[in-house]
């Protein structure tokens, strides 16, 4: 019995004197990662990722065979968070101005390399609410509080062509919440 006492005191005389874990800078918590945000296009010949260019996370892309990888957004002011494929030829992103929280979804065309925004609207916010990834190669589903700043209608919006062919108009009176199963 007092030798297993005398091992106990040791150990905790030798953990005590372990030095502590290295402290972690606070940054490094905050820093952008290497890379996220993985995608395939349509057609598997082309992966697309979030990186950072000039601190801010910008969309990147680079042929599935292999290759150098290409930057297809420029951003400085605010990182990119999200994007999405749109056919083999588009990606778009949502980004707002400064801080602002009007979000415009803006359209990256891969081949001339023009970046749009699909919803150049003045103190607008503009949401996705559907890819219609199996539905259609060339819209999406948004909603905008353009006619009203507190009500969002939606919007079948052509991505190719940025045209807004078809919309829902909101009936609802603001903060109305509506159960998902009524």
């Amino acid at each position: 019995m007092k030798r297993l006492v005398a091992l106990a005191l040791l150990l905790c005389g030798v953990l005590s004197a372990a030095e502590p874990p290295p402290k972690i800078p606070l940054r490094d918590f905050f820093k952008n990662p290497v890379s996220r945000g993985y995608l395939l296009s349509p057609d598997g010949k082309t992966l697309s990722y979030l990186a950072p260019w000039e601190t801010r996370m910008n969309v990147w892309i680079r042929p599935t065979s292999g290759g150098e990888a290409k930057r297809v957004t420029s951003d400085k002011d605010r990182d990119i968070r999200n994007y999405l494929w749109k056919g083999n030829q588009f990606i778009v992103y949502a980004q707002d101005n400064k801080g602002d929280e009007n979000f415009h979804l803006m359209r990256v065309d891969l081949k001339s390399g023009e970046v749009k925004d699909l919803t150049p609207f003045p103190k607008v916010r503009a949401e996705l609410v559907d890819d219609l990834e199996d539905i259609s190669e060339n819209e999406i589903v948004i909603t905008l509080n353009k006619r009203n700043a507190e009500l969002f209608d939606a919007y079948r919006l052509n991505v190719a062509t940025s045209e807004f062919p078809f919309a829902v108009p909101t009936t609802l009176p603001p903060n109305t919440f509506v159960h998902p199963f009524q």
